[in-house]
């Protein structure tokens, strides 16, 4: 099939609405509060003594921690009440008499009452009491169709074929300081479950300045009050897209959760920034694209999520995604639905294709975890896969947000993209103090390993957004910088030898990457405290790329600057 090369940059889409459904009526559904893995009930601990251990050498120990003990009806008794009164009534757990549930002053807390009591000769064990949940089920009418949050089988898939959404909503749901810029063709404002989580501009509101024709917070944009339309040069980021792709897309990151409405988006509680640079027809070009890009970065967004692209580089485009980059944003694009299976390491598409740190590009995986026949994949240019549907126009497509109060089925890599941006907010919102490269390196270190997947994506992977919350923050060696290269002629043959500066203390290695083609490849690694390298098997004449990068078992460190070495 020939391929365009046009600059317009067309939506991603693959199927058109499979069909539009309103919302259903409100769910009577409750959620237990929700506690997060590893977390305990603040100042209590449970104390098991030993069988050897007297009634007063209990209350003693009871007290030597000023403790005191809680029945099984809830009543609090000293120790020594408990000694002097050794009833049924008495003990903290029916089952079991030498198990004592112990509330201790906030001042000492659990964590010192667990090692002055297991210390203790006379007890057998101490532990924290620990908190536990059932698994969250959103109270969204629509939830049960959402296969790619939680797969039951429900549309003749694979059972557990989804991103673990219920066991991660145990952990974290959202948290409205996070901001995923949505560029695309706009969002609709006034859907019921959309309209809660959309981005407003601080320094345009309040006070009626939202439309007083005055450029409040001096960015440029006069009224930017709820974002920007590049398309069409206004402050009206609405979705007049024929399928509403901003909004489907919007509303798979981020339409709001256990609300009894509708659908729930991977993060319930997250600011959706709007920003048109996809025109109604599907298609946007690079200048408008480059403008809602730096919109983004400046007004404070987190995370990019692009559900669109082409096959035609743009300088212009790529330095954008590199400004963001230094900015600390995530910039999550689709690798595209070519419809033959493209292989983009080696025909490439733009932008998920640029080789920013920044980038995570996704392909589609369907209700059976395999990749899905429309989409593009790439073992060099693409990092993972999330579900994205199969392009049937049934079930088994993703449901999501539409216009006004209703919603519909469209499938896509521009629908696997969403669902890496909302796992990213999630994760972001729940480990505050991470940046953009650690959360890129848990998300891409704890997808589900899919054997459909081999070779098909640097990871190997779909997304899990339970493995990404519980996954343990690495710890990432600094990037080695000052890269160069140089040629030298030795008995014939040419080397290469690459020099860096070691910046971290705490890396296994070096890693060289080398230009093959379009897209960079591993050549070697080197051991700690190297700081050079020599390339000197079957160099030729013409120009050489290379990058270098700091390694240990945690992750890579972000890389140097490419260094060009000509060999003539």
């Amino acid at each position: 099939m020939k391929r365009s090369l046009s600059i317009v940059l067309s939506i991603l889409v693959f199927l058109a609405i499979g069909f539009l459904g309103l919302r259903h009526s409100m769910a009577t559904q409750t959620v237990a509060s929700i506690g997060k893995p590893g977390a305990f009930v603040p100042n209590e601990v449970l104390v098991k003594f030993k069988t050897t251990a007297s009634d007063p050498a209990i209350a003693a120990s009871i007290s030597a921690v000023s403790g005191l003990v809680k029945t099984h009806s809830g009543r609090m008794i000293t120790g020594a009440e408990w000694a002097g009164v050794r009833s049924t009534g008495n003990n903290s757990f029916i089952g079991d008499p030498r198990l004592f549930q112990i509330i201790v002053p906030s001042g000492l807390g659990e964590v010192n009452a667990i090692a002055e009591l297991s210390a203790n000769p006379y007890v057998e064990y101490a532990e924290g009491n620990a908190i536990h949940t059932v698994d969250v089920t959103p109270s969204d009418t629509r939830f049960g169709e959402q296969w790619a949050l939680n797969n039951t089988g429900q549309t003749g898939g694979t059972s557990d074929a989804d991103i673990d959404a219920p066991e991660a909503w145990n952990i974290a749901t959202g948290s409205e300081d996070v901001t995923i810029a949505i560029i695309d063709t706009g969002i609709t404002f006034n859907h019921a479950d959309l309209q809660n989580n959309i981005w407003t501009n601080a320094g345009e509101m309040g006070g009626g300045k939202e439309t007083d024709g005055i450029d409040n917070d001096g960015n440029g944009e006069i009224d930017d009050w709820r974002g920007w339309d590049y398309v069409n040069s206004d402050n009206n980021p609405s979705d007049d897209n024929s399928s509403y792709h901003g909004s489907h897309v919007a509303g798979i990151a981020g339409a709001e959760g256990d609300n009894s409405l509708g659908v729930a988006g991977v993060c319930w509680t997250v600011k959706l920034m709007a920003i048109k640079g996809i025109a109604a027809n599907g298609s946007g070009n690079v200048a408008d694209l480059i403008n809602a890009i730096d919109y983004a970065r400046l007004n404070g967004a987190n995370i990019i999520n692009a559900s669109w692209g082409s096959y035609t580089y743009s300088a212009s485009l790529c330095t954008a995604i590199e400004r963001t980059m230094t900015a600390g944003i995530l910039f999550v694009a689709a690798a595209a639905n070519d419809g033959y299976n493209t292989d983009i390491s080696g025909y490439q598409h733009y932008p998920s294709s640029y080789d920013s740190d920044n980038m995570i590009s996704v392909l589609s995986t369907d209700h059976n975890d395999t990749l899905s026949s429309f989409s593009n994949y790439g073992l060099y240019s693409v990092d993972l896969g999330a579900p994205g549907g199969t392009g049937d126009g049934s079930s088994k497509d993703i449901l999501s947000t539409l216009n006004a109060s209703s919603y519909g089925r469209l499938a896509g890599t521009s629908m696997a993209t969403p669902f890496v941006s909302g796992t990213a907010a999630l994760l972001l919102g729940y480990r505050t103090s991470i940046d953009w490269w650690q959360n890129k390196t848990i998300l891409l270190k704890s997808v589900d390993s899919l054997s459909a997947l081999l070779q098909k994506c640097r990871t190997h992977g779909r997304l899990n957004a339970y493995n990404a919350l519980t996954y343990t923050v690495p710890v990432l060696p600094d990037a080695p910088s000052d890269l160069d290269g140089t040629v030298a002629e030795n008995g014939g043959n040419y080397e290469i030898t690459l020099t860096w500066t070691d910046n971290s203390n705490n890396e296994s290695g070096f890693k060289v990457y080398l230009k093959s083609g379009n897209v960079f490849q591993l050549l070697d690694t080197v051991p700690a405290n190297t700081t050079s390298y020599v390339m000197s098997d079957n160099v030729a004449t013409g120009y050489y790329y290379f990058y270098v990068r700091a390694y240990r078992a945690d992750g890579e460190s972000i890389k140097t600057l490419v260094a060009a070495v000509k060999v003539d």
